[in-house]
């Protein structure tokens, strides 16, 4: 019976020569690309509705000069906190505001 490898090595680096089952970088990062692009549809698609928020909030991180990241916070009556989504904008306004809570 043979097994067909299910995850190959991120770092070909060890892989590398004659015969062998090396990934290139540009393969790991397209395939990074594709895979993180599905999760982050999967994230933003995702219902954040529930009964027991105690204490829904807004934030701004600042993630660069000219980017900002407007994070909804939640904490619910069990005591978990969670990051339901977020909107990136050029900085803490009203717009950036209003189109996460519309989303």
């Amino acid at each position: 019976m043979r097994f067909r490898p299910v995850f190959r090595c991120a770092s070909n680096r060890a892989f590398t020569g004659k015969g062998t089952p090396g990934v290139g970088k540009s393969e790991v990062s397209r395939l990074w690309v594709e895979e993180g692009g599905k999760v982050f549809g999967m994230f933003r698609e995702r219902s954040i509705g529930r009964a027991d928020w105690l204490a829904p909030m807004l934030d701004g991180v600042a993630l660069e000069r000219d980017l900002v990241a407007v994070v909804a916070l939640g904490a619910a009556e069990d005591g978990t906190k969670t990051l339901p989504d977020f909107e990136l904008g050029a900085s803490e306004n009203e717009d950036v505001a209003k189109a996460l809570l519309e989303r």
